[in-house]
């Protein structure tokens, strides 16, 4: 048994809970866990951290976790924490929960976006469209333009001619 094992039985026998031990020594609740599941060493800072919020000193939870005090206990079980296992489960339902509505709003807008890109296309389109037909009719307003002004010249040449 390691001193991540070790740790654990010690807060079990003094009924200290994880989530307590870590608000106590400022250690998050993962890696308590995980130096308890590792079953992994214990650093010099870590362990002056637990020893203080333990209120032991360092040389004592040091000696502790470094020999097995409980050789004549069964072998070690795992256990359950009801409060925090169902902790856990609502913390999970309200991430999926947040995770589906996430999900929904994101696929909305991508489906908003696909829309709004093809009526920009479309859009884009029918102003090229339109552009081509001004300019074509502006080259026929051209041409009866200068059409006109060519009448008007000859009109205006015949008046003089009948006016001599």
């Amino acid at each position: 048994m390691g001193e991540g094992k070790r740790l654990q039985e010690y807060l079990k026998d003094k009924n200290i809970k994880i989530a307590q031990l870590s608000r106590d020594s400022g250690i998050s609740q993962n890696t308590l866990y995980a130096t308890i599941k590792r079953d992994s060493s214990i650093s010099a800072e870590t362990l002056n951290k637990l020893a203080d919020a333990l209120d032991i000193s360092t040389a004592e939870l040091s000696k502790i976790i470094s020999t097995d005090t409980n050789k004549d206990r069964e072998p070690f079980k795992p256990r359950v924490i009801e409060d925090e296992l169902e902790q856990t489960l609502l913390d999970t339902r309200q991430m999926i929960n947040k995770l589906n509505s996430l999900t929904h709003e994101y696929e909305s807008a991508l489906r908003k976006r696909t829309e709004l890109t093809a009526v920009i296309a479309d859009s884009k389109r029918r102003i090229s469209d339109l552009q081509t037909k001004i300019q074509y009719y502006e080259s026929e307003l051209a041409v009866i333009d200068a059409d006109i002004a060519n009448r008007q010249l000859e009109l205006k040449i015949l008046r003089e001619k009948l006016n001599e």
